[in-house]
């Protein structure tokens, strides 16, 4: 082969290499923001349970707490939670 040729083929090769792995690199990073999207949500949906049961802790430590409306609040969030544990 010639030089020539070695160094078209090389050139070829490497421009397909770089193709290539910017393909790949641009999939991962995909993957990664999807991923970072879905823990983002995932934090929130943590972070607004603690608060209902910091909610639901302060109506029990109350003198005359409404058992029907709390058991309804608690029922609620575990479903809530049971669907977005799912949905990760």
């Amino acid at each position: 082969m010639t030089d020539t040729k070695k160094y078209e083929t090389e050139k070829a090769a490497f421009a397909l290499g770089v193709i290539v792995g910017g393909a790949i690199a641009g999939q991962l990073v995909r993957v990664v923001h999807e991923r970072n999207k879905k823990l983002t949500e995932f934090c929130l949906i943590q972070q607004d349970l603690i608060e209902t049961w910091e909610e639901i802790g302060v109506e029990l430590h109350s003198s005359n707490p409404p058992r029907k409306e709390l058991m309804a609040k608690i029922k609620e969030r575990y479903e809530f939670a049971k669907l977005a544990i799912r949905a990760f």
